[in-house]
């Protein structure tokens, strides 16, 4: 038994070394022959790379095919409606995707194409961020399934350069929040370890359950708080380094999956207190490009009373309520398509709790500009309950991740908050 057991090993060892494995590695575009791209740009792929006697061609869809770096991260992207074509002499038979979004008709679970073709072609039908392609070839491949890992074990990863998705569970340093200048159904939000609280990483932009858009950034703070222990899907696990060469891991291409443990005691999160002429000037402020619309990442809440009521007509009821300062005045801010869950008249006061937006339009009649919190959240309140004496806030740079003495914060419009979003300085 012994020795058939020892004739099995062997065999086993030479059909692997006897298999054919070739890998694009798309994280390093000079070994595929591709120029590298400078920051924040992209290598367009208009010709056949042909690496290990496999030829990859592809083509473009509503955006062209790249080689895109960011911050010196290299990934392939492929644009819904492109595609990607991997030829051989043999037969394929697994091809293997790793990047923080896989999104093609031919694979419907995993990242992982299989079958038995000299030639497989792909179709994306959403952006794809792929980092490499390993294919098998000629011999039966061994499919990797996503595991469940702890952010210490996901740090660790990142170091060794890991190309796989992974299962990773670790405890909520702060609310869910938002870096980008609009809120797109994604949110970001901090992670530690459970056993080495001071081992930690970045869940960036990142989906609700399922991968689906979160409603709001104030659903996903009802729903996850400082404390819980959670578990997410990690797409990818990744360095990243900003402009001042700070470099934090991060979780990308990622969605929440389940609550592992509630906090018994969360902390209630607190949002800027705002009256409607303290709100107009931070619309003000975001200055989007006409025909654009531009939102804060902050959660403000918003004081003031209805003085106009007006639905919409069309086939979805969107109801907006106008705001002012005063009961009777012209309402120049909205609150836009709120949750509303009691009845709400012209001449209440009123709190609007929400990202604030400012569209900037053009119309027959000239251009125009939207100031509103669309889609938070409505409800009656009362005068004693405003903010008195606000200041006027300026919102007009991007964010930025800085580290002081060991620790990472958010820095926007010379402000400075931690992970949780409230502001420190």
């Amino acid at each position: 038994m012994k020795k058939f057991f020892t004739l099995v090993m062997a065999l086993v060892a030479v059909m692997a070394i006897n298999a054919t494995v070739v890998t694009f590695d798309f994280s390093n575009p000079t070994s595929l022959g591709i120029t590298a791209p400078a920051p924040s740009a992209g290598t367009n792929i208009t010709a056949p790379v042909v690496f290990e006697g496999v030829t990859m061609t592809v083509t473009s869809g509503g955006t062209a095919t790249r080689l895109w770096n960011s911050s010196g991260n290299y990934d392939l992207r492929i644009y819904n409606g492109g595609t990607i074509t991997f030829t051989a002499a043999e037969e394929i038979t697994a091809i293997e995707f790793a990047g923080a979004k896989i999104n093609f008709q031919e694979i419907t679970s995993g990242k992982t194409w299989t079958g038995s073709a000299t030639s497989v072609t792909l179709t994306a039908t959403a952006t794809c961020n792929i980092t490499s392609a390993v294919l098998t070839i000629g011999e039966a491949a061994v499919i990797w399934k996503p595991d469940t890992i702890s952010v210490a074990e996901a740090n660790a990863l990142i170091a060794a350069n890991d190309k796989h998705d992974h299962y990773v569970y670790g405890v909520l340093m702060g609310a869910p929040f938002n870096v980008y200048d609009s809120f797109n159904g994604t949110v970001s939000f901090w992670l530690s370890d459970t056993e080495n609280p001071t081992d930690s990483i970045e869940f960036f932009q990142g989906g609700a359950e399922e991968n689906a858009k979160w409603e709001s950034l104030i659903k996903a703070q009802e729903i996850l708080h400082k404390g819980d222990t959670v578990l997410v899907y990690a797409g990818s696990l990744m360095p990243y380094t900003d402009k001042e060469q700070n470099t934090i891991n991060e979780i990308s291409g990622g969605y929440y999956v389940e609550l592992l443990g509630a906090n018994p005691d969360p902390e209630e999160v607190e949002y800027t207190k705002l009256r409607v002429a303290d709100a107009i000037a931070v619309a003000e402020a975001l200055e989007p490009a006409k025909g654009k619309s531009k939102a804060t990442t902050q959660i403000y809440e918003v004081y003031g009373y209805v003085v106009l009521i007006k639905t919409n007509i069309g086939t979805n009821k969107v109801t907006s309520y106008y705001l002012a300062d005063e009961a009777g005045a012209f309402g120049e801010f909205q609150a836009y398509d709120c949750e509303v869950s009691e009845e709400i008249a012209v001449g209440d006061f009123v709190k609007a709790t929400g990202s604030i937006s400012h569209y900037y339009g053009e119309s027959a009649n000239g251009e125009y500009h939207n100031y509103e919190i669309s889609k938070g959240v409505l409800v009656l309140s009362d005068p004693s309950e405003a903010p008195e004496g606000i200041e006027n806030v300026v919102l007009t740079e991007k964010a930025q991740k800085v580290m002081v003495n060991g620790v990472l914060y958010i820095v926007r419009d010379n402000k400075m908050f931690d992970v949780r979003g409230a502001q420190v300085r």
